[in-house]
């Protein structure tokens, strides 16, 4: 209203019950009314609204009362009459598909859709295909295709209802159904086609199924030949599988065919798939016919059993062999195998008792796939006599020659057809020998036991090894063993046999000693010749000899390595081979003409030495102003690998142009061969230096290796005897007017060549012109060139200078400046 509604004047009903903006239902929004009901409507509710009241503010009544209604529709649109109905069976590709939907408020039609087999249609597709008659809404495949038979059709159909306000109700319906055109599906079930059967009544199963149900009197079969049908009391149909069983059983080597060749579905659909197979009918086992030993003979312990297996029907069932010696089960391997239809069993580990009967037991099956094998379990026994009477027979032994100093293993062979008993110890019948070095085994002999190391045929290879002799020529020794024949289990049938008493002779060892350098000697030549002898009562195989000279390997092939007769090696490197210090030799392989070792590695070292002795100047030091004449000189001389030859060290003395040579024989010379100090004592030998004088001494030493001239060398050094001197100046007066004559004064004190100073300037009346310092032994520091420490030329006359040593005034004096 142009002249504004007064609120409380509003007043309207809903469904007959009154309300005002008082009400809690009520609310505004500007010149809107809002009414917000206090419980939900439900579906299908008629809802009526009337507004009754209304003033403004002048007072005016409502004009014009308004009212009106409005439906509920809160629940979607209902399904019924599906057709195919769920989980039906159809004979056709193209069924019709249909179903009501109904809704108070009518239905979207954009909404609705169709979906079966992943395909969708909705209204707006295709009008011929999805369309609705009334309330029903079809779907006709036939405008859009065919389905594929046997498959199963889901089919979703998707409506919503058209309402007003709030959006619609949505629903939507899920089912399936079949497509069954074809006629039933069979599989066999058993037996295999070509399969073998043990069972006389062997029967076949095969399962037929459809999805439309199987009509059992249409089926039909045929067994070698003869049709059977349903009402035959062979067949039955359990779940889904037909069975027969044959009225008789059937007779060994039979081939049963087995025929299925009709049956319907309950559409009248033909059988899909027809079966024919066959079966082989074995009722009988194998046949074991015994090849060796056959029954009741006689065979030895380890004899080998053969035995042919075949079986008419399926076959040998190798694995379902079970082959048993004496009761023990022996498995298929190193002992038994199948060779061809023949098991054959090489006993090598398992043996039959001699003087007993031996059993042997074989059960075998077929390969019966159905109803199990056919098993046959065949036995038989024979006798095993004692085969062997006589002791091993001994056949020779090693070795006939040996070393002195090193354990050594004997050899020896026997042989015998029951083979040799070669247990370990403590057993009583473990093969031994007794020997001894003193050409006796009666008395004191040693026994040690042998060990069996290698088998060809009936020779057996037994080993033992001795420890050192060193003292005798010989060993001397008899070899004892049993043969293995104890019928295997009894000890007493083992024959023992002894050898013939065998000798082995001794010998010294080769041996190879470095001869030149000896082992630790010093050769100043670094190709030194090296000289090796040879000694033992063996001769070295020379060939076998190898050498490893300062880190290379040498043989006889080497042009270095040669031989001088037949026991002397010579090695003779091209030029200055050997690096100083420590060579090692060794001697790395070598072997004796009977092919014994030497002891190696041998290793020998030697040094060399090219270098002379190393002078250590103690004092006085190279250059040295000495402030006394009397002066004794210290020097170390040592050498790194020789001692110092002592008695070849000479020294010299320079001074000005004489001379004065001294050897290790003079008074004034001082040698310690220990600490390697010389001491050289000049006023021993009447010689005294003076003041000034210029000393210039060499020493000449050499080294004393063993072999080759020896190193020699020499040094030198100088000193001098400081100069008296007193407190002085070098001119006085002085002119420092830079014409080059007395320009400055020179300022000496005593020392002046030991003893740093400092010089101070002083004018008359005590005030300090300059102040520097000077260096010991520079008289170009030691000078005045008349200016101040400012540079300033100071004025002619008088001045003081001091010298001042480690802050001690000595030297005090006056000098003259002048213009």
């Amino acid at each position: 209203d142009p002249n504004g509604v007064i609120p409380s004047t509003i007043g309207f009903t809903v469904n007959g019950a009154l309300f005002d903006l008082a009400s809690p239902e009520v609310s505004t929004s500007g010149d809107t009314v809002i009414f917000w009901p206090s419980a939900p409507w439900t579906h299908g509710d008629i809802i009526t609204v009337e507004v009754i009241s209304a003033e403004d503010s002048l007072g005016n009544e409502l004009e014009h009362p308004c009212a009106w209604s409005f439906a509920v529709d809160i629940e979607p649109p209902q399904f019924s009459a599906l057709t195919p109905s769920d989980a039906s069976v159809v004979d056709t590709d193209q069924p019709t598909i249909s179903l009501v939907i109904t809704d108070e408020s009518g239905l979207l039609a954009s909404s609705i859709e169709l979906c079966a087999d992943g395909d969708c249609w909705s209204l707006a597709d295709d009008p011929s295909a999805l369309f609705f008659s009334g309330d029903t809404l079809t779907f006709d495949p036939t405008a859009v295709g065919h389905f594929l038979a046997g498959d199963s059709i889901f089919v979703r159909v998707t409506a919503c209802d058209s309402t007003d306000w709030c959006g619609p109700n949505c629903a939507e319906i899920d089912w399936f159904f079949w497509i069954d055109k074809f006629g039933p599906r069979a599989v066999l079930v058993r037996p295999d086609s070509g399969a073998f059967s043990s069972c006389a009544d062997q029967g076949f199963a095969v399962r037929i199924f459809d999805v439309s149900g199987v009509i059992l009197d249409s089926v039909e079969i045929s067994v070698n030949g003869a049709p059977i049908r349903w009402s035959d009391a062979s067949l039955e149909y359990i779940g889904d599988t037909l069975y027969y069983m044959p009225p008789d059983d059937w007779n060994h080597l039979d081939t049963v065919i087995f025929e299925l060749y009709s049956a319907y579905d309950s559409l009248d659909n033909p059988l899909v798939d027809t079966i024919y197979t066959m079966t082989i009918i074995d009722l009988r086992p194998p046949e074991v016919e015994i090849i060796s030993p056959l029954l009741d003979s006689e065979a030895v312990p380890r004899c080998t059993v053969r035995a042919v297996i075949t079986d008419d029907g399926c076959g040998v069932d190798v694995a379902s062999i079970v082959f048993r010696a004496n009761g023990t089960m022996i498995p298929f391997g190193e002992q038994l195998a199948m060779s061809g239809d023949t098991l054959v069993f090489a006993p090598t580990s398992f043996f039959f008792p001699e003087r007993e009967t031996a059993h042997v037991r074989i059960v075998v099956g077929d390969c019966a796939q159905y109803c199990g094998a056919n098993f046959t379990d065949t036995s038989w026994a024979f006798f095993v006599p004692d085969d062997d009477t006589l002791p091993p027979e001994w056949i020779d032994y090693a070795p006939t020659v040996w070393i002195k100093d090193s354990v050594f293993i004997i050899t020896v062979r026997a042989t015998d057809p029951s083979g040799v008993y070669a247990p370990s110890p403590p057993d009583p019948f473990a093969p031994f020998i007794i020997w001894d070095d003193d050409g006796e085994i009666a008395i004191d002999g040693d026994t040690v036991f042998l060990q069996l190391v290698a088998q060809y045929g009936d020779t057996f290879v037994l080993e033992t090894s001795l420890p050192v002799v060193s003292g005798a020529d010989e060993v001397i020794f008899r070899a004892t063993a049993w043969d293995d024949d104890f019928d295997y289990g009894d000890p007493a049938d083992r024959t023992r046999g002894d050898s013939p008493l065998w000798r082995i002779a001794l010998l010294e060892r080769a041996k190879i000693e470095m001869t030149l350098p000896s082992p630790n000697m010093v050769t100043a030549c670094l190709d030194q010749t090296l000289r090796f002898s040879i000694g033992g009562e063996s001769r070295i195989d020379f060939p076998t000899c190898e050498f490893e000279i300062a880190g290379v390997r040498y043989t006889l092939s080497s042009p270095e390595l040669s031989m001088e007769g037949d026991s002397v090696f010579l090695f003779a490197p091209a030029g200055d081979y050997f690096g100083e210090g420590q060579v090692l030799v060794r001697l790395v392989s070598a072997f004796d003409v009977l092919g014994n070792p030497l002891h190696t590695p041998v290793e020998w070292v030697f040094i060399a030495d090219a270098s002379p002795p190393i002078f250590a100047l103690i004092s006085p030091n190279d250059g040295e102003m000495l402030d006394s004449a009397d002066v004794d000189c210290e020097l170390y001389i040592y050498d790194t690998y020789s001692p110092v030859d002592g008695t070849e060290i000479a020294l010299t003395v320079f001074i000005g142009g004489d001379s004065l040579a001294f050897d290790i024989g003079s008074p004034a010379m001082g040698w310690n061969a220990e600490t390697g100090k010389l001491i050289f004592r000049p006023h021993r030998a009447n010689l005294f230096f003076e003041s000034r004088d210029s000393v210039t001494v060499r020493i000449c030493a050499q080294d004393l290796p063993d072999l080759c001239a020896p190193n020699r060398d020499c040094t030198g050094f100088m000193f001098w005897i400081e100069p008296s001197i007193e407190c002085s100046t070098s001119t006085d007066p002085f002119t420092p007017n830079f014409d080059g004559y007395n320009d400055e004064v020179a300022i000496i004190w005593p020392g002046f060549y030991r003893d740093d100073a400092t010089i101070e300037i002083f004018d008359m009346r005590g005030v300090s012109m300059i102040r520097f310092d000077a260096p010991a032994g520079k008289p170009e520091s030691a000078v005045w060139d008349g200016f101040d420490r400012n540079r300033r030329l100071c004025p002619a006359g008088v001045y003081i200078y001091v010298v001042e040593v480690d802050g001690r005034a000595i030297c005090r004096g006056t000098i003259t400046l002048a213009r």
